[in-house]
This record gives structure tokens, C-alpha cells and sequence, in this order.
């Protein structure tokens, strides 16, 4: 076979290409999937904010998104009672030895409206939501929240940004001293 030639080139690297989508599927299909379960002791209820989009053209158009909490603030429990998995910064050993084990044992438990407010400190306000950064409760203290905009029940939403602006509103006010108000 002559290496200079192109139609051996193409055929060679067709060959390689095959050989190792062939190798990554044999690789997939030997891994198992190991994804939390979903809590059912609280019916998640997602906050809101209104997003608007702007074009010199076709003027602003707005849009309901909801809001969802990030799973470190979330309650994670045993599947079949109300055991915690995860306490201050220690997994239970017995229900999480390994990620695969702690996926099958353990639950990341829903937020109902109430809750969000009253223990993560996410409170409703027209067209958006107000965070506060420390909330105590009846289980205890809360420090922070992370909220993600989601595209529909399921799916996160994805900013493209490029060529574009992304402004929002900050009543910094209401900060703490020496408060980094980043957003």
C-alpha cells in the first residue's frame, strides 16, 4: 500500500475511527449507571424568575424559568426512612461505602415552596426571588444558597452568551459588611 496516497489515508483513518468508536461502546456498556434516588417525603416546588430577551429588531420578549437548589443544600436521607446519609461533612459508612452503594441507598429529597423560604432562605418576589444569606430554622442554621435556572422540569438551562449581554438586579443594601455581592 502506498501511505502517500490520499485514498489510503482516508481509508486508514476511517479504520482507526471505527476501531475506536467500537472500543468505547464495548467500554460503556461494561459501566453501570449509578444516579441518586429521588426523594418522596417533600414535593419539590420550584421558584420562579422572569427572564427577558432583548433585540434591537424584535424588541424584549419575556419568559417564565424556574429555579432549582443545588444538591449540597438538599436533604439526603436513606430511601426507606428519614436517616441521614450525609451529616455536617461525613457520609453514614453504612449506606455509603462507595458511590455506586450511596446512589442506591440514598435519596436527595424535593423542596416544597414553604421550605424553600422558610429554611433555605429563597422567598418569591415579583419576577424574581430574594436570597438571604444566613436562615435559621427549626433543624438549625443555613448559610448560602445555589439555585440553578432550569430550561423545563428537567433539564438546566444553557446560556449562550457570545455577541450578548446578561444584566440582572442586585439590591445590595440589605448586605452584610465586608458581603462580596457577586453574583
Amino acid at each position: 500500500q502506498n501511505k502517500k496516497n490520499p485514498n489510503w489515508i482516508v481509508y486508514s483513518l476511517k479504520m482507526k475511527l471505527h476501531i475506536a468508536s467500537i472500543l468505547l461502546l464495548a467500554f460503556m456498556q461494561k459501566q453501570k449507571a449509578a444516579a441518586q434516588q429521588p426523594g418522596t417525603q417533600e414535593t419539590e416546588e420550584k421558584p420562579t424568575i422572569t427572564l427577558k430577551e432583548c433585540t434591537i429588531a424584535g424588541g424584549c420578549t419575556s419568559r417564565q424559568a424556574k429555579l432549582t437548589l443545588d444538591a449540597n443544600w438538599r436533604w439526603i436521607h436513606d430511601v426507606n426512612g428519614y436517616e441521614n446519609c450525609y451529616t455536617d461533612d461525613t457520609w453514614d459508612s453504612q449506606r455509603c461505602s462507595d458511590p455506586v452503594q450511596c446512589a442506591q441507598n440514598c435519596a436527595v429529597e424535593g423542596v416544597s415552596k414553604a421550605k424553600y423560604e422558610s429554611t433555605y432562605g429563597v422567598k418569591q418576589v415579583q419576577d424574581g426571588v430574594r436570597l438571604n444569606f444566613v436562615t435559621n430554622h427549626q433543624y438549625g442554621t443555613n448559610v448560602g444558597s445555589r439555585l440553578y435556572v432550569m430550561e423545563d422540569d428537567e433539564n438546566y438551562a444553557m446560556f449562550y452568551l457570545k455577541n450578548r449581554e446578561f444584566s440582572f438586579e442586585v439590591d445590595v443594601s440589605e448586605l452584610y459588611c465586608g458581603m462580596n455581592g457577586a453574583m
